[in-house]
């Protein structure tokens, strides 16, 4: 997956806004990501998951401890999220939010 794939990705869920916007930082920036409003679809967040997994430099995939690792951390949020009620709720928290982004979860 390239750049502007994921890209439209965060396009495709409205989670990529543009705008002017004042960062937690108190730098500015001209664009906004929305991670858990891409995350929401689960398919989507299996293929942005599977382009970031293939961005680990090669020297780390063929590293048996850290690849043990990544996959033990993976399997473990994957059951984590699995098991909770964040898909129903995520969306609650965004509606109920005045500004997308702030809500806490």
């Amino acid at each position: 997956m390239q750049d502007e794939d994921v890209l439209a990705e965060f396009r495709a869920s409205k989670a990529l806004l543009e705008g002017h916007f004042l960062l937690s930082s108190g730098r500015h920036s001209a664009h906004y990501l929305q991670c858990a409003r891409v995350l929401m679809d689960p398919a989507r967040a299996a293929r942005l998951a599977i382009a970031l997994a293939q961005r680990i430099p090669r020297e780390l995939r063929k590293d048996d401890d850290a690849v043990r690792f990544y996959r033990q951390a993976s399997e473990t949020a994957r059951e984590f999220i699995e098991s909770s009620n964040f898909y129903e709720e995520i969306q609650e928290a965004y509606i109920e939010s005045p500004v997308f982004g702030t809500a806490a979860l």
